[in-house]
């Protein structure tokens, strides 16, 4: 299952994380280059990813999901190239349960 594009990152309020994902867009906000406006951009900052996080690095590392992902995929592909032994294959399921 994929998650959500975008850039993540902390919304208006510290209490929520919000993606700037333009795969909404229309055919007519591509060519004037406007994103579709919703009322989740106004009082969120953008499109929710979730809300009713308690503290401030929480929502950070929330945010952060998406880069950790793939630092964690490239590590992963490094050590495969590199024949660092088959300890990796559970690593390797589990960031394929999170992703497909």
């Amino acid at each position: 299952m994929p998650h959500t594009k975008g850039n993540w990152k902390i919304g208006k309020n510290t209490g929520c994380v919000v993606s700037d994902d333009l795969s909404q867009q229309t055919p007519k906000d591509v060519i004037s280059g406007h994103a579709p406006k919703t009322p989740e951009d106004d009082y969120y900052g953008g499109l929710l990813i979730c809300e009713s996080i308690r503290t401030i690095s929480d929502a950070k590392l929330i945010a952060a999901a998406p880069v950790l992902l793939e630092a964690l995929k490239d590590l992963v592909r490094y050590c495969t190239d590199n024949d660092t032994g088959a300890e990796l294959s559970a690593a390797i399921d589990a960031i394929n349960q999170v992703t497909e």
